[in-house]
């Protein structure tokens, strides 16, 4: 009998001897008791047979015995926790069915700042077995939280579980704000048991939208951050000098980038206002943004003259401070050339305003009886890096205009040159416009000094704030085309 293979359906009847079962002695006693290996086993004591082997989930109770029939190997039930028991193998055999120690969790679980509508990898590592060894890595319970709100679908997983070394691939879906995202990361052993887990969360922003606003009312303004809108930068132009008979100062600029700002919050800009023309004429006025003074220009100074004299004399540019760069402000000049009995001042030019890393030109006095030149202007749209170029022409003939005009172009950032003023023969020359263009191309129209003649206001200031990816002063993304989406 112990040397034949046998099958056993349902009951297995011993009417005597024994029966050996691999290394497993079955026998019934002469009380006709069942013995295995020498323990009796009482009517009490429940026995199963089959053809597999019991399993941690196999519930029973302690003393409950499993014969499988297909290695002769016998089981005795010795822990009875529900889905967790231990069968203890009562001879030699494959050892112990014991439950399996669960892998621990992965341990490189920081993730940065995912943006909306991007795709990320991650590769999860760190994951180790006791008993065994870790074969994959599982996400789940994907979530999002938006202003305390839950996010339906915030992002996907193109495999939740992947083996050891494979990448998880993750699609952060479209969010219309700020998003809180979390999902669980799970390791899997060997033996089919997952770790506890561990919870990642992580922000998921969208993208800022590209824009700009210029702010050229004088005075106080507020400005309301956009939704989105985290950090801008800044390009702010002093107001030019009034003039007389002398051309003022132009303004001064300055940049700044990477300014953080709220969403939502409103922000003071203040605006300088162009100088006006009297005697004396006035400054310009200072313009301010997110801690950067672009610094108004003084006005003119106007003097006596004198028959056969020729006198000069300067109006200062405007500086900058709190910023990262600028320019300053281009001098008016002035001065008084005899001709005939008496002697009336030229026209001379306002200062332009500075430059991104330049200053404004300087106004060019006039001579002979000729109006000067406008200093050279420069614009707000990243246009150079100063305003030494762009000088209007010279006025000719009895009837002289030395501002600025479709030939002259301005060299980049800030405010054109105020004008030059007109001479007419024998007649006091009339005063050229404050804060004109400094070319009609590249030039700007802000911050220009007051040019020389009689009455004339410098030109006011201006703030400009742009924003979204990838753009700063002085020139990168910052023309005019690239302030809109």
């Amino acid at each position: 009998m112990s040397n034949k293979n046998f099958k056993v359906k349902n009951n297995l009847e011993i009417e005597g001897g024994e029966l050996l079962l691999g290394s497993t002695n079955v026998t019934v006693d002469g009380d006709g008791d069942l013995n295995v290996d020498g323990v009796k086993i009482t009517a009490e004591t429940g026995i199963t047979t089959n053809a597999g082997f019991p399993l941690v989930t196999t519930n029973g109770a302690v003393g409950d015995l499993w014969l499988n029939t297909t290695t002769g190997e016998l089981y005795a039930c010795t822990d009875a926790t529900v889905d967790a028991n231990i069968w203890t193998n009562t001879g030699d055999g494959t050892g112990n069915i014991i439950p399996n120690d669960p892998p621990g969790n992965p341990t490189n679980i920081v993730i940065g700042e995912q943006r909306t509508e991007t795709s990320f990898n991650h590769t999860f590592t760190g994951g180790t077995d006791g008993d065994g060894q870790v074969t994959h890595y599982m996400v789940d319970e994907i979530s999002g939280t938006l202003n305390g709100q839950v996010v339906n679908d915030p992002m996907t997983v193109a495999l939740p579980e992947v083996p050891v070394g494979v990448p998880h691939q993750f699609t952060v879906a479209v969010l219309t704000g700020e998003t809180l995202l979390s999902f669980r990361v799970r390791s899997k052993d060997n033996q089919g048991s997952y770790s506890t887990g561990e919870t990642i969360t992580f922000n998921g922003t969208i993208i800022p939208p590209v824009g700009e606003i210029i702010i050229s009312n004088f005075g106080s303004n507020t400005w309301v951050a956009p939704s989105g809108v985290t950090s801008v930068s800044v390009v702010a132009v002093g107001g030019g000098g009034g003039a007389t008979s002398v051309g003022a100062g132009g303004g001064g600029l300055g940049w700044k980038n990477n300014i953080t700002v709220v969403p939502g919050q409103s922000y003071t800009i203040v605006v300088g206002a162009g100088g006006s023309p009297g005697v004396p004429n006035t400054a310009g006025g200072n313009s301010t943004a997110f801690g950067v003074t672009a610094y108004g220009a003084s006005g003119a100074n106007p003097q006596g003259h004198g028959q056969g004299s020729q006198v000069s004399y300067y109006a200062n540019g405007g500086g900058y401070g709190g910023a990262d760069g600028g320019g300053n402000g281009g001098r008016g000049f002035g001065g008084y050339a005899a001709y005939y009995a008496d002697a009336w001042p030229t026209g001379s030019g306002g200062g332009g305003a500075g430059g991104y890393s330049g200053n404004g030109g300087t106004g060019i006095n006039g001579s002979g009886g000729y109006s000067g030149q406008g200093g050279g202007g420069v614009g707000i749209f990243g246009e150079g890096s100063n305003g030494i170029g762009g000088q209007g022409h010279n006025g000719s003939n009895w009837v002289n205009n030395g501002g600025s005009d479709t030939n002259a172009m301005g060299s980049g950032g800030g405010g054109g040159g105020g004008a030059g003023g007109v001479h007419q023969y024998e007649t006091m020359p009339t005063g050229g416009s404050g804060g004109g263009s400094g070319g009609q191309t590249y030039g700007g129209q802000y911050g220009g000094g007051g040019g020389g003649g009689v009455s004339s206001t410098g030109g006011t200031g201006v703030v400009r704030i742009i924003w979204g990816e990838n753009r700063s002063f002085p020139s990168t993304n910052v023309d005019l085309a690239s302030s809109t989406p």
